[in-house]
């Protein structure tokens, strides 16, 4: 049962988060990979880490992370695999601003059934799962001191609309509706799978994104945000789904409230 693997999984995401705030407390370097993103001693610390651990936990489950250095580019992994970021928003963690975060996803059949983020710098954790409430889904925050409290998104208010949006791709749509300037909307800029997380706790109504993102950047956060009743679908309104390569997501749209006309809404800033 996913919700079984819980409390591993979120004690290997805080082993890693302290290999890489280590490496954070000093000065970073960053390496290029052949695809131009930035990679970190961090980002290998904890590869190493969840590679090894989730292996442990599950014997014989391929792990597919961001980090791997043969990457997964012929054969999906599966029917069931893991699938983690080691380190999402390096260049977050290289400005040190503190959005980042490291993502692990149980992916069953192209669908997250168990995700867990967690914020180095502060400590926190977000968690869902489908049983995680006796059966039902449900997601959870974890403070540092053990804390738990159960998850639940909003229901958006047509008069005031918080949108959540990366730092450093947020993409012309983004933009647009930033440039609005509409009263009774509020961009909030964040780095890293943290945007899923807002929604996850109501803190905002939607993540747009129609910029470029992998499958590790969004699984675990997007399996979070569903098990806390919210929604994530690619603009034309499928789910997205997980484990086959070349592992690139479509533009998608991130919901607290399911049923909120986000295209609608959209449109008020970029016409159809």
């Amino acid at each position: 049962m996913p919700a079984g693997f819980l409390d591993d999984v979120v004690a290997l995401c805080r082993e890693a988060a302290g290999a890489i705030l280590e490496v954070y407390a000093g000065t970073p370097v960053a390496e290029a990979k052949a695809d131009r993103t930035p990679v970190t001693a961090a980002d290998r610390a904890a590869h190493r880490i969840l590679v090894r651990g989730l292996t442990g936990l599950t014997p014989g489950l391929p792990v597919v992370s961001e980090e791997d250095e043969t990457p997964w580019s012929a054969a999906p992994p599966g029917p069931l695999f893991w699938l983690v970021d080691p380190l999402d928003g390096t260049k977050e963690f290289l400005k040190k601003t503190g959005d980042f975060t490291v993502n692990v996803a149980l992916v069953e059949h192209g669908v997250p059934v168990l995700g867990v983020v967690q914020a180095p710098v502060t400590g926190t954790v977000w968690a869902g799962a489908p049983t995680l409430r006796g059966g039902r889904p449900g997601a959870v925050r974890i403070d540092p001191d053990g804390a738990r409290r159960d998850l639940s998104t909003r229901s958006a208010d047509a008069g005031a609309i918080h949108v959540a949006a990366s730092r450093d791709h947020g993409g012309p749509m983004v933009a647009a509706v930033e440039a609005g300037d509409a009263p009774d909307v509020v961009v909030r800029r964040v780095g890293s799978s943290l945007k899923f997380c807002l929604v996850a706790e109501g803190e905002a109504d939607l993540y747009l994104r129609d910029g470029p993102t992998m499958h590790w950047d969004t699984a675990a956060a997007h399996c979070v945000l569903e098990a806390a009743g919210g929604r994530v679908t690619d603009h034309n309104g499928a789910p997205l789904r997980y484990g086959v390569p070349p592992f690139r997501n479509p533009p998608f749209v991130a919901l607290g409230d399911p049923a909120f006309d986000w295209a609608a809404f959209t449109r008020r800033f970029v016409p159809a």
